[in-house]
């Protein structure tokens, strides 16, 4: 029942923009946001897009604002991305977060667990930017390209990074520079990304 019209709409108004001051608030829309992420429905409400575009930076109030609100938005930002990326989001709906979205996970302030889920709802991969290559390959563990130490990025954040860099396309460049990150990469971390490599041949799949 929680994408009938009222509900739907209830839901998205606890997860939406107002004031959070106190717990009991913070609760409610940690709550509404655990029954959005439960429901997974087919076709996703439009006010549930809008009401959570509205946590992540950049959303657009009375301008665009530069990253989250703390301390409520900034602890709210990992949810909601993992709650949007697990979303059957339509193409539009995808359009509409892609700026946002690809925002985060070009920040190099973003915790590298952030840049897959980001991501996932910009998608779909094949479209990621140039330049956030360098962040997932960072992640992987090779080149200074994170803003933060290789050491930050857990094994769980490196193999969401491989899945992400996996089903999208790339330079032989890119693609080398990945190559040299499978000598410390685990073995199944190694397996997501060698298609790619063997398809690629030349100097990728040489290194």
């Amino acid at each position: 029942i929680a994408v009938a019209p009222a509900i739907a709409a209830a839901l998205a108004a606890e997860c939406g923009e107002g004031e959070y001051a106190g717990e009991p608030q913070a609760s409610r829309r940690e709550a509404a946001l655990d029954v959005i992420d439960r429901a997974r429905p087919k076709e996703v409400p439009a006010a549930w897009v809008e009401a959570l575009a509205a946590i992540l930076p950049g959303a657009a109030t009375t301008g665009v604002r530069p990253g989250p609100s703390p301390p409520v938005e900034a602890a709210f930002l990992g949810p909601v991305l993992r709650t949007l990326a697990g979303l059957s989001l339509s193409a539009a709906q995808r359009t509409r977060l892609a700026p946002q979205a690809l925002a985060i996970a070009g920040d190099a302030t973003s915790p590298p667990a952030l840049v897959p889920l980001a991501l996932r709802v910009g998608g779909p991969a094949e479209t990621i930017p140039a330049p956030l290559f360098a962040r997932l390959v960072a992640i992987l563990g090779h080149g200074p390209g994170d803003g933060r130490s290789a050491g930050d990025a857990s094994p769980l954040d490196r193999s969401a990074a491989a899945a992400a860099r996996a089903t999208a396309t790339c330079s032989p460049a890119v693609l080398e520079s990945i190559a040299a990150t499978f000598e410390t990469l685990p073995p199944g971390d190694v397996a997501v990304l060698l298609p790619g490599i063997t398809a690629a041949r030349g100097t990728p799949l040489t290194r």
